[in-house]
């Protein structure tokens, strides 16, 4: 658990411990799209979003872990319009609730002052941030130096959102759920909540935090209270029919479930679990063994080698050697030319010209792979759990309507950075020190390169075969290389790495 209680007038609230796999109700299913409604604009890489027309969003009871908790913060503050604001976590939290995901992490790096961060973390700005900056006006604590200061060195921090949802840099994860268009006939305009501050003292230039100065400096807010501020209502952005709403959407939404556990106990077990739950977790978690994938084969020699080149070629870090590779699983080519994944895989790459390339994808796995699984007779071990990524792709090959929303939308993503892959590889295999992550083959096709993100992407422009992100060095969004392609036939799992950092 972190030592400290606030940075920069930021609290940090821990909501007690996670440990164990938290179920919502079935009721919960129900008032997910009805409780928690915001306005989104759908064509914003950041899904800028406003509240609805009520100015304090429903509770989340059961259907949020330590619910109440979470909720009485509200209530506690109920005379609070804003302030600097609270950030909640669970520690020691170890595992997402049932049908969520992992969105994002975060680190400290092996270098003072560093950290390591993937997934919806490594958005730098939003649309509202970038107008502050670009006019000079001082912007906000960015999250990732709140949690930076924190954090305790040994510990990990870890969004969880619902599978589908995306997350955003501030802890928060939502879902469109249609066009913002009425619903009923005479259905009034579209408002939100509004409140004004009355003058006042109340927001503070803060020009370097640490010794570092801000070139538009921080934003310090005081708490202004109910007597401060007046609450009303207004027409969201125009009426029905106009061309100013075409662009916006209606969105559900939830707080993240922000893990923070020390790195040693990532994916184990409460010790005090007993053993017929410990028993019923291990079932869930994949202990189901003999799943024997015919199309993959232990290759040796020279294939391997030149895999194991590219991975440390590509883990692309200064401050330390890559992680030591322990196998390498590999397709075994004439069965792939024979496959029906292959045959068409191969298809698709004839139409776009011919031109493929070697990509990592890390993903969630639950299998023992290289650990009581290991290979038999030359052929990978692997799982039979439905919920385990490693397995489902090389059973099943990629499938687009199996992947979350990223940086670029829904599709398959993939990078030529070993690094960062690793960002995306979880393990929740109790017990397991080993890392794994798979060597694809993706048809690039023609490539549209793009600096700004849009998680509502489904396709490329029109014109296009896949997405590449433009490096931040080159003035795009993130510092690896990262491809997507948006068909299954665009992408092969060809082999599988096992790893221990």
């Amino acid at each position: 658990m972190p030592s400290a209680t606030e940075f920069f007038g930021i609290s940090a609230s821990n909501l007690g411990p996670l440990t164990k796999t938290f179920t919502a109700p079935s009721s919960c299913t129900a008032t997910t799209n009805t409780d928690h409604i915001l306005f989104v604009n759908a064509t914003s890489p950041y899904i800028n979003y406003l509240m609805s027309s009520s100015c304090r969003p429903k509770p989340f009871g059961d259907c949020y872990p330590s619910g109440s908790d979470y909720d009485s913060w509200g209530k506690q503050t109920s005379t609070l319009v804003f302030g600097q604001g609270v950030y909640h976590y669970f520690s020691p939290g170890l595992v997402c609730p049932e049908g969520w995901e992992t969105a994002a992490t975060l680190k400290h790096g092996s270098k003072s002052g560093e950290i390591d961060v993937s997934g919806a973390l490594t958005v730098s700005a939003t649309d509202i941030t970038s107008q502050l900056y670009a006019n000079g006006i001082a912007m906000p604590l960015h999250p990732t130096d709140f949690w930076r200061n924190v954090l305790d060195k040994s510990e990990t921090l870890a969004f969880c959102c619902p599978s589908g949802y995306v997350g955003d840099i501030n802890g928060f994860c939502r879902s469109t759920l249609g066009p913002l268009t009425p619903t009923m006939s005479n259905q009034p305009d579209p408002e939100v909540c509004q409140i004004w501050v009355r003058d006042g003292d109340y927001v503070f230039t803060v020009t370097s935090l640490d010794g570092v100065t801000e070139r538009n400096g921080l934003r310090s807010m005081v708490p202004i209270t109910a007597t401060d501020a007046t609450t009303t209502t207004r027409v969201l952005a125009g009426e029905w029919g106009e061309t100013q709403l075409e662009d916006l959407a209606y969105a559900t939404w939830v707080p993240a479930v922000t893990l923070i556990h020390q790195e040693t106990a990532t994916g184990s077990a409460d010790k005090g679990d007993k053993d017929d739950d410990k028993e019923k977790d291990d079932k869930n978690a994949a202990s189901r063994v003999g799943g024997v994938v015919s199309v993959l084969g232990v290759t040796l020699g020279l294939l391997a080698g030149a895999v194991k080149d590219r991975f440390n070629r590509k883990w692309s870090r200064s401050d330390g050697p890559p992680p030591r590779i322990e196998n390498i699983f590999h397709v075994d080519e004439a069965e792939f030319r024979a496959s029906h994944r292959g045959q068409r895989w191969n298809a698709y790459r004839l139409r776009r010209h011919g031109s493929w390339s070697f990509g990592f994808h890390g993903t969630t796995r639950y299998c023992h792979v290289g650990c009581e699984l290991g290979e038999r007779n030359g052929r990978l071990l692997v799982c039979q759990n439905d919920a385990c990524g490693i397995y489902g792709i090389i059973n099943n090959s990629f499938k687009v309507s199996r992947s979350g929303r990223g940086l670029f939308g829904k599709g398959i993503y993939t990078t030529h950075s070993s690094y960062k892959a690793d960002m995306f590889s979880q393990t929740r295999a109790t017990g397991c020190g080993l890392k794994a992550m798979l060597l694809c083959k993706y048809v690039p096709g023609r490539v549209q390169r793009l600096r700004i993100g849009n998680p509502f992407r489904t396709r490329p422009c029109r014109g296009y075969d896949s997405v590449e992100a433009v490096l931040m060095k080159d003035g795009g969004m993130t510092n690896y290389h990262e491809a997507v392609v948006y068909r299954d036939d665009a992408v092969v799992p060809v082999g599988v790495i096992t790893y221990t950092k």
